[in-house]
């Protein structure tokens, strides 16, 4: 007679889980470095940025804006002083 009964481990339950993280992972940083930043000009980011302006928005959405959503050097960035 065939015996049907698996022996599971921790490593089988996760499995599914690693290989859900890992695709969408992929996905996340090919939509992120690819489309967003390799094919949005600046043209068309800063027209982004000017309908933005035209919703309230909190000041921190704003300050944001008018970065142009540029990534900058951390050594370059400095805190406005108040």
């Amino acid at each position: 007679m065939v015996n049907f009964n698996q022996e599971l481990s921790m490593f089988d339950y996760l499995a599914p889980l690693v290989a859900f993280v890992a695709f969408f992972g992929i996905v996340f940083i090919m939509l992120f470095t690819c489309i967003l930043w390799l094919c949005v000009s600046d043209v068309e980011r800063k027209d982004a940025m000017k309908k933005w302006d035209h919703c309230k928005v909190p000041a921190i959405c704003k300050h944001i804006a008018k970065e142009n959503f540029r990534p900058k050097n951390r050594s370059t960035v400095t805190s406005p002083a108040h």
